[in-house]
């Protein structure tokens, strides 16, 4: 440790490097000024000299080796032997003892050798420029904080919130804290070690906003932000007991010997002095001492939280409320991102008039919602995702089919779930056709119009099970099932798929006995592109008796038989051909 880095050490706070760099500076221009062979030439040209000196001294302080080095830019001059004529200049032959690859440079682009500059003289003129510099900004750090204390969010009554004898505690701000604690808790299943460790979050980032007013105003020096953010989590200490409803605050500072000097407002240490009077005060009669650079010592100083205000409180009660948003988003995602694309079944907890947009304006509509509880969440069941003509009661169970997350790496993430989704019929065949869910017979194709009518197209994988039958079951006990989850209002056919598009059209189109089944192609226009494309058609001819049951009511047959089949398919009549019920029926007449 050089006489400069031991001298800073005994400052009465810690200082920037650039702090000390500018002092330095200082006092060597200071220092040239008094030594110059002719005061009058100098002061003269003295702002040339100071402009000089600013630009080409260089202060570094090494605080791991614990020196302070300055550097001054000579210009490299060929003297011929004669001596530089002031310290701004150097032989050529003195640099290269110094820096061998040196060179002359001209007086458009002069070349520089960098001396060191022997800092001895100068020692006590430094430290005491920095003493007064500390003092200026005590000063004016104390000024700033008398000036905004009124307005200031987290300044209070008192510059330093150090444990005072027989300090009083606000127990009505502390039970504030804790009584919202209990009502937050009991909003949600959430864990006393949660909701310490959010209110302890909450109380570091009340003290350490308290004490950032000192930093920026260099009462005491922190390297940067992350260094003081660092020196914070290393030294708040707090303590939380739920169950008495009490919490402590401690700062360990570094105990020193200030030798009856102020600490100049520097928070982070204490005179160990004060240490050992706290120390006694709690009834520890061992005696605190001071440490070294290598080893410090450092002491716990109680604050009093109640001048921490409610602040502290309100930071507690925001940071628990973002836990609980946090806890639910995480419980949503970790209890439905498995049963994504499932079925559950729910618990009608209450249901909720819902609340549609209409020229920018909400109205409360005729429609309800209805909101499941599913292993300690709720969903919400909207009225577009409900079977036309369901009525709901709470405590009713319901099943649901999972779509999806939605928002699930946002903060408001929900699930969406369906009773509409033509994949809920596909999941109910599942649950209750066992050939189904050991893959014997599988469901190709669905098309439903909810609430109405549902198509659905199987295939079987063995030749000796039916795959209709299976679906249908016996006396139709598993087609039952599935329609009874549907509360019966919804009509299900079951047909035969077919790779073979004309076979699968016909099958698509039962009850309607099929005559015939032509594949054609079209021109049409791509209504998202507008460029014309070909397109498949399927030209279906039906007896003429046939010709409504094919089309069906309101043309639903054909339409969910065109979704189930992926084809465009056009219908039309054959009055040479009668279907065979047809015929029947007319021999009987006659």
């Amino acid at each position: 440790m050089n006489n400069l880095f031991q001298g800073i050490k005994t400052l009465p706070i810690k200082i920037s490097d650039e702090v000390i760099s500018k002092n330095v500076t200082k006092a060597i221009k200071d220092y040239f000024e008094s030594t110059a062979e002719n005061p009058n030439i100098y002061a003269k040209f003295k702002d040339e000299y100071d402009e000089y000196l600013d630009n080409h001294v260089t202060v570094e302080v090494d605080r791991d080796n614990k020196i302070v080095l300055a550097y001054i830019e000579k210009e490299v001059i060929d003297l011929q032997g004669d001596e530089p004529w002031d310290f701004t200049v150097i032989d050529i032959n003195q640099a290269r003892k110094i820096d061998p690859e040196v060179q002359c440079g001209t007086e458009d682009e002069p070349n520089y050798c960098k001396v060191e500059f022997d800092l001895s003289p100068i020692e006590n003129d430094a430290l005491n420029l920095m003493q007064q510099a500390i003092k200026n900004m005590v000063s004016n750090g104390i000024n700033s904080l008398k000036n905004s204390r009124q307005n200031a969010s987290v300044r209070f009554t008192t510059y330093s919130i150090d444990e005072e004898p027989n300090v009083k505690i606000d127990n009505k701000i502390l039970s504030e804290l804790f009584d919202s604690m209990e009502v937050l808790k009991s909003e949600i299943n959430i864990s006393d070690d949660v909701i310490i460790e959010k209110v302890k979050d909450a109380i570091f980032k009340t003290v350490k906003k308290y004490y950032e007013h000192d930093v920026k105003n260099r009462a005491v020096y922190f390297k940067n932000e992350s260094a003081y953010e660092e020196y914070m989590k290393n030294h708040v200490i707090i303590q939380i007991n739920i169950s008495e409803k009490t919490f402590d605050v401690f700062l360990e500072k570094e105990v020193v010997d200030l030798n009856g000097e102020k600490s100049w407002g520097d928070f982070t240490i204490i005179d160990v002095k004060r240490a050992n009077e706290l120390n006694r005060a709690r009834g520890n009669l061992n005696t605190i001492v001071c440490g070294d650079d290598e080893n410090p010592v450092f002491f716990p100083v109680k604050l009093n939280v109640s001048k921490l205000g409610r602040t502290a409180v309100n930071q507690a009660k925001q940071s628990l409320r973002g836990e609980i948003k946090k806890i639910l988003k995480e419980r949503l995602i970790e209890r439905f991102e498995y049963l994504e694309h499932c079925c559950i079944t729910g618990t009608v907890v209450r249901i909720e008039q819902s609340q549609r947009k209409s020229d920018n304006k909400k109205y409360i509509s005729d429609d309800y919602n209805v909101v499941l509880s599913y292993n300690g969440s709720e969903v919400t069941l909207y009225k577009n995702e409900q079977i036309p003509g369901e009525v709901f009661e709470e405590g009713q169970s319901v099943k649901v089919y999972v779509l999806e997350i939605v928002n699930k790496d946002k903060s408001n993430p929900y699930v969406k779930i369906s009773r509409t989704h033509w994949d809920f019929i596909r999941k109910l065949f599942e649950e209750n056709v066992p050939e189904i869910q050991d893959g014997t017979v599988e469901i190709k194709e669905i098309a439903r119009e909810a609430g109405s009518r549902t198509k659905i197209a199987v295939v079987s994988n063995n030749k000796h099970v039916d795959a209709i039958g299976a679906c249908i079951g016996v006396d139709n006990s598993r087609i039952s099932a599935v329609c009874k989850e549907l509360g019966f209002r919804e009509n299900i056919d079951i047909v035969n798929y077919s790779p073979d598009i004309t076979t699968f059209v016909a099958n698509a189109l039962s009850p309607a006995k099929i005559t015939s089944v032509n594949m054609d192609t079209e021109t049409v226009i791509d209504k998202k592109t507008g460029k014309t494309k070909e397109q498949t058609i399927c030209r279906v001819t039906v007896p003429e008796d046939q010709i409504s049951l094919a089309i069906g009511n309101k043309g639903q047959n054909a339409r969910l038989a065109a979704n189930l089949t992926k084809c465009k398919i056009d219908i039309k009549a054959d009055k040479k051909h009668t279907s065979v019920n047809a015929e029947h029926k007319k021999k009987k007449e006659d």
